[in-house]
């Protein structure tokens, strides 16, 4: 593809290069570098959109030494180095996402473990005040998780895929820490004493 692109951007440079100021080109150059901009390619690909910008003021700078021929090939890299920065910013935004969204699926999958741990506790008898710390752990889990749906919703994808890896690391650790709380109960329990028999007359 690119031996492909190469090929026409020289074809184009030799029959129309040399004529010319490159206008065009260069406004469809600096479209495609308006819409890289747009996709987020300053935060998601910034090193792509930073050489797309260098190939624009390239192309202007060699317009106003009338190096046309040069300047038209400056043009056709910023348009093809923009296209570039747009498509690896989508990329990244896609990854972004994926990755948040499995963290926060994967921290819901561990609440759920961790109620389902207390639910067996409570039917055993232990009561709520048992588990006042582990409790308040899955409520800061579940308020996060909210935060991470928010950034979400919001497309604020590098927030939200930090705020859910560091809830899904969080919500890992709720099963232990209700079990852990359980067991503390369950030992400070006083055991009852064993019956006596009543010894032989």
């Amino acid at each position: 593809m690119r031996t492909i692109y190469a090929a026409v951007c020289a074809t184009l440079v030799f029959l129309y290069g040399c004529s010319q100021p490159p206008l065009k080109e260069i406004a469809a150059a600096e479209e495609l570098l308006q819409r890289a901009r747009a996709s987020g390619a300053g935060r998601y690909a910034p090193d792509r959109l930073t050489e797309a910008e260098a190939a624009i003021a390239l192309a202007r700078a060699k317009v106003e030494q009338k190096d046309y021929r040069s300047a038209l090939s400056a043009a056709l890299d910023a348009a093809e180095k923009s296209r570039q920065a747009s498509s690896a910013a989508a990329a990244a935004r896609a990854a972004a996402r994926r990755a948040a969204e499995k963290a926060l699926a994967d921290a819901r999958t561990a609440l759920a473990r961790a109620d389902e741990v207390r639910r067996r506790a409570a039917v055993a008898g232990v009561p709520d005040r048992a588990f006042a710390d582990p409790a308040r752990a899955a409520e800061d889990v579940r308020h996060r998780m909210e935060s991470v749906s928010a950034a979400l919703a919001k497309d604020e994808l590098p927030e939200a895929q930090q705020q859910a890896a560091e809830l899904q690391k969080r919500a890992a650790e709720l099963t232990e820490r209700f079990q852990a709380a359980q067991r503390r109960w369950q030992s400070a329990r006083p055991r009852p004493r064993p019956a006596t028999r009543p010894g032989r007359r």
